[in-house]
């Protein structure tokens, strides 16, 4: 046991101790910041506010959605298979055309809404303020709503109950180009007894291309 112990003894007074690894000392604290160090941030000056008169087109658009207002709101969808409607454009498409009026599918939904009025006029009258009466109009006057530089306008088709679906067309034609020109009178865009408005085509399966069409308050898809 002696022998060894000294073997042992031995070894530890040769053995080397291990180098011992720096340590970092710990990064000085900050000072807190003074008050010559921190940035002052000077209030900057407001800009007055702008003040531009509603009137014109802006200001019968404003009186005309307030109005909306109080009308009773409520949707229906559906879907229909507008093949053969499709087939019929097709067809007069070009008759159309030598006579200079382009035709799209939205006098063909003029023209469906007149017909339906002549069967539910209902969805054509109004009410007066007392709710003691309902009005029924005898004109099918369906106002269009439409993009134009001086936004959203919805000029008005009047008497298509008595149209044929070429001057339907034709009548749209000439209130497009005067929306688009900002040319759109007083007399255009009142009197409308029903509205539609084209959202254009909608994708909704590999299938089948819908055209979205919103009538009056309610919503088909055609």
């Amino acid at each position: 046991m002696n022998a060894d112990n000294n073997i042992i003894e031995q070894g530890l007074r040769l053995t080397k101790p291990l180098p011992l690894c720096p340590v970092a000392p710990p990064p000085a604290a900050k000072p807190p910041p003074t008050a010559a160090t921190i940035a002052v941030v000077k209030p900057r000056p407001q800009k007055p506010q702008k003040v531009e008169p509603i009137k014109g087109i802006k200001k019968v658009m404003v009186q005309t959605m307030t109005k909306a207002l109080t009308i009773p709101h409520f949707n229906y969808c559906d879907e229909v298979n507008c093949s053969q409607l499709v087939s019929l454009r097709s067809q007069l498409k070009d008759i159309a055309k030598d006579s200079g009026v382009a035709l799209s599918y939205m006098p063909f939904f003029i023209k469906a809404a007149s017909l339906s009025l002549e069967h539910y006029p209902v969805l054509g009258a109004t009410v007066d303020e007392d709710c003691q009466n309902l009005h029924y109009s005898e004109s099918h006057n369906i106002g269009v709503a439409m993009d134009t530089p001086q936004g959203l306008l919805v000029p008005c088709i009047k008497g298509v109950e008595s149209m044929t679906l070429l001057e339907v067309a034709q009548e749209l034609n000439r209130l497009q180009q005067r929306g688009m020109e900002g040319k759109l009178s007083a007399d255009d865009l009142k009197g409308a007894t029903l509205t539609l408005s084209n959202i254009g085509a909608v994708s909704c399966s590999p299938t089948y291309k819908l055209l979205a069409c919103c009538v009056g308050m309610s919503t088909l898809y055609l």
